[in-house]
């Protein structure tokens, strides 16, 4: 098994990030990393995302939802067609904090027998679609928090 991490701070509530994380219709309109998502967002349901594969280009990978826990942890897990040899689980933890923020953490972890290749092959490419990821949900959550302030009297 291999493991990979990225978090960002976002200014607001793991109620507000949440809010924006599980809108999934609306990834193309913020998420950089995954830029259009289709699915069914509930324990057992399959979401189909679209992100790069290889250098520049794009495609489609589906996910099977494994948990979903409100406000606080989302987990899907890749059913690619080479999944008896590696897949990946990608979950998302949204961690309150006491000035009223959210530590928010994007965490693959690859298994089979051939995570370490993958690992080594896709590893620097996978943590930055970790990080663009984190850092395009933060932009948008806090874009929302910041127009949502302005028009309130």
């Amino acid at each position: 098994m291999s493991r990979q991490e990225a978090h960002v701070r976002i200014e607001a509530s793991p109620h507000e990030v949440w809010r924006v994380l599980v809108d999934i219709d609306r990834y193309p309109r913020w998420n950089r990393y995954a830029t259009s998502a289709v699915g069914d967002l509930r324990p057992g349901g399959e979401v189909k995302i679209v992100v790069p594969l290889w250098k520049e280009k794009r495609g489609p990978v589906n996910n099977r939802v494994t948990e979903l826990v409100p406000n606080k942890r989302l987990c899907w897990r890749s059913l690619s067609w080479f999944k008896f040899l590696a897949y990946g689980v990608r979950c998302r933890h949204l961690e309150g904090q006491p000035d009223g923020s959210t530590v928010f953490r994007e965490v693959e972890t690859m298994h089979g027998a051939f995570a370490g290749v993958i690992h080594r092959l896709h590893g620097p490419h996978l943590l930055r679609g970790l990080q663009t990821e984190c850092d395009s949900l933060k932009a948008e959550v806090e874009r929302q928090k910041s127009a949502d302030d302005r028009g309130r009297p």
